[in-house]
């Protein structure tokens, strides 16, 4: 999100080089049997059975240590069972007697149940990922059309303030949210309107947008609990005590949803620990239920799509693997500026996130745009372009889902140089995600730890490639060429 216009531009470090290559990313095709029937399967996770919160909010801090992250290897956190599989939990993770020695299972971050300790918000369980949008103009079933299923915040359209309410012009408001089945809206929903009460479709809380670049980015409607500490640090964001303070505040006020907090380039600063220390960023993401962030690779940093898969990864990194993450990608040209994100380079940084570890992606709409079918980016690719390629992408993640949310398999695949890529383990398969993380075509090469694959299916694109002796390779146009794969053994 960007409310304000000026915090994105704090930059620190190196400029980077800009890409314009595009190429569409594929449409989901025809799924192989096993993920398209998961896919198809309606979880029953609606209902939220609450209980303690997590524990690291307590000071507890699980010790598992986590995987190295880099382009080129499987990356991911400790893994849960997705529902419906063969995996049983073990000690440290689930385990299968078709896993591969050197292979290991690990959850997803937070583990798959993660969002079921709150009564209130987003489904747990592996047949849900968010996928959520910034402005909120449109209605939610305009929204949920193009797959999105979720907005923040919650806006007073007639008053003009960050403050939820039940009935908004153009429909994007907590009656739509609650008419459209599986919709769900962050917002600042301490307090109640008219005394009725939010429901558990007001998924999260969130009392300010960027509060890591300004201290007064605190949100309308608020306690005065959180409000009151806005004590301003070195870069004139909150100060880490201000910060952890608030979020504490915050969860005292709403016990029954996750804190949901957005950052920007003062906490997500290449690890650079500028105006926060690693132990102060460590301690704010434990603090909060959920981390987003907005740092744009293109439009405020003229560089590239797969800065996204490093952005993620050092969020993820700040929250040890124990909180989801989310990332805003973009989506049109910010600020008056000259670059407009081609629409393959908008899903692009959509799979980047995702092979990252991302738990949810966001779609920043500054100039509300994503339901227009007329758009052209100023003239820059047909109508209709970007917004068939978000809702081509989000239909694919919406059919993965199952995947997604299922264990990484770290170890199980290593790629040549210049790839990011992402082991699953679902159903007694093995699936991989990869994309370029450098510019220009290329045949990258994969190797299998354990052997025994003799084909895999490219998902979506109708192809299927040979594996010999654990090895297979794949063509990829440029770093907008976003590949799935699943292993078939014997």
């Amino acid at each position: 999100m960007k409310f304000r216009q000026d915090n994105q531009h704090r930059q620190h470090g190196a400029p980077w080089q800009p890409s314009h290559v595009a190429l569409a990313v594929g449409l989901v095709g025809t799924l192989t049997m096993g993920v398209a029937a998961a896919a198809a399967v309606h979880y029953a996770d609606s209902s939220h059975a609450s209980g303690t919160l997590d524990p690291v909010i307590a000071g507890t801090r699980p010790t598992a240590a986590r995987s190295s992250a880099g382009a080129g290897t499987t990356t991911g956190p400790p893994g849960a069972s997705p529902a419906g599989s063969s995996l049983s939990p073990g000690p440290t993770g689930p385990t299968d007697d078709a896993v591969p020695a050197g292979v290991s299972l690990r959850q997803v971050d937070g583990g798959v149940q993660y969002f079921s300790k709150w009564p209130n918000g987003f489904p747990g369980g592996s047949g849900f990922i968010p996928i959520g949008v910034f402005p909120s103009q449109a209605p939610p079933p305009q929204l949920a059309a193009e797959g999105i299923n979720f907005f923040t915040p919650m806006r007073n359209e007639a008053a003009g303030t960050w403050c939820p309410v039940w009935s908004n012009p153009n429909g994007n408001d907590m009656t739509g949210v609650d008419a459209q089945p599986g919709f769900y809206a962050g917002g600042s929903f301490y307090q109640t309107a008219g005394g009725r009460a939010w429901g558990s479709r007001a998924a999260f809380e969130v009392f300010g947008d960027e509060l890591d670049g300004t201290s007064q980015g605190f949100f309308d409607c608020l306690p005065s609990t959180i409000t009151s500490h806005n004590q301003a640090g070195s870069g004139g964001g909150l100060s880490a005590n201000a910060f952890l303070a608030a979020e504490s505040a915050s969860r005292a006020a709403d016990p029954s949803r996750p804190t949901y907090i957005q950052v920007t380039t003062s906490f997500i600063d290449g690890g650079s620990d500028y105006f926060y220390t690693l132990a102060e960023k460590e301690q704010i993401c434990a603090g909060a239920g959920i981390l987003s962030f907005d740092v744009y690779p293109l439009v405020l940093r003229s560089s590239n799509v797969w800065d996204m898969y490093d952005q993620v990864q050092e969020a993820r990194r700040y929250c040890q693997d124990n909180r989801p993450v989310m990332a805003f990608t973009e989506m049109d040209h910010m600020d008056g500026g000259s670059i407009y994100p081609q629409p393959a380079q908008t899903t692009a940084e959509v799979w980047n996130a995702v092979i990252a570890g991302a738990r949810g992606v966001e779609y920043f709409d500054q100039y509300s745009d994503i339901n227009d079918q007329s758009y052209t980016g100023g003239g820059r690719y047909p109508a209709g372009a970007m917004y068939n390629a978000i809702k081509d992408t989000d239909a694919r993640i919406i059919a993965l889902t199952p995947v997604i949310n299922a264990p990484f398999a770290d170890g199980y695949v290593t790629a040549s140089s210049g790839m990011s890529v992402m082991a699953k383990y679902f159903n007694g398969h093995f699936y991989i995600f990869a994309i370029p993380h450098a510019h220009g075509s290329r045949t990258a090469e994969f190797t299998l730890t354990g052997g025994g694959a003799t084909t895999v299916t490219v998902l979506g694109e109708n192809r299927t490639l040979k594996a010999s002796g654990g090895h297979f390779s794949d063509s990829f146009a440029n770093e907008d060429t976003v590949h799935i794969y699943e292993i078939n053994t014997d």
